[in-house]
């Protein structure tokens, strides 16, 4: 493939990425980095250094509202002994009591957060 063409193509999936935007969709953030990745490679193919760091920044705030969008980045589970949990939230009654907990997704460590 010419490098022209991968330019058009990663063009047409950005666009298609703004379109999954605009329609709240988390995968945009995983299309946009991929395409990002690429224009990157186009970049130090073409000697355009310049644009570099604009796609690295891209790319880093796409990761960025992957995550602000409630997606989940997956780490190991040895993470948490160095006091990183990835918590979830949980609401729920009992007795007739209203209860709010935590629970780390890679330990499964919980935390009562509220009692009411």
């Amino acid at each position: 493939m010419r490098i022209e063409d991968l330019a058009w193509l990663l063009s047409a999936l950005s666009i298609f990425a703004s379109y999954l935007n605009i329609k709240k969709r988390k995968i945009c953030f995983v299309l946009f980095t991929l395409t990002n990745i690429g224009f990157i490679w186009l970049n130090i193919k073409g000697k355009l250094y310049g644009q570099i760091p604009m796609w690295i920044v891209y790319t880093g705030m796409n990761v960025w509202g992957y995550i602000a969008w409630g997606g989940r980045i997956p780490l190991p589970r040895w993470f948490c002994k160095f006091g990183v949990h990835d918590w979830i939230r949980f609401e729920g009654r009992k007795n007739g009591k209203v209860w709010v907990t935590k629970e780390c997704s890679f330990c499964s460590r919980v935390k009562v957060v509220k009692k009411s």
